[in-house]
């Protein structure tokens, strides 16, 4: 399964349930801006979250898990490090912003 056909499944299995993307996120254990990025093909969750994300709407386990890419390893760590980033107070959002740009730009390398 590709990004897009990933991000589809998640728009519409979370318009069914009535879900905003903040109640999937804390259903799911993770943040709105996470679940925005899988809807916005930025990033593919891992295969533990895409398992808990299949449970989390009712389905069987591996029901994301059929082809998914494995290039995404990147993408999960962009995800994650911008989290991490977000929950840090002391950092200003250029700061952030500038931090997330460096990593984006060694994974790129």
């Amino acid at each position: 399964m590709n990004k897009k056909d990933l991000a589809q499944k998640i728009i519409v299995l979370r318009g069914k349930n009535g879900w905003t993307q903040q109640e999937l996120a804390e259903m799911c254990g993770t943040t709105q801006r996470t679940v925005a990025a899988w809807e916005t093909e930025r990033s593919i969750p891992r295969k533990a979250m895409l398992v808990r994300i299949a449970r989390v709407f009712g389905l069987p386990d591996e029901y994301f898990l059929t082809e998914v890419t494995q290039d995404t390893a990147g993408s999960d760590f962009v995800a994650e490090f911008s989290d991490l980033l977000e929950q840090q107070t002391g950092l200003s959002h250029s700061k952030k912003a500038e931090l997330l740009d460096q990593v984006i730009k060694t994974l790129n390398k």
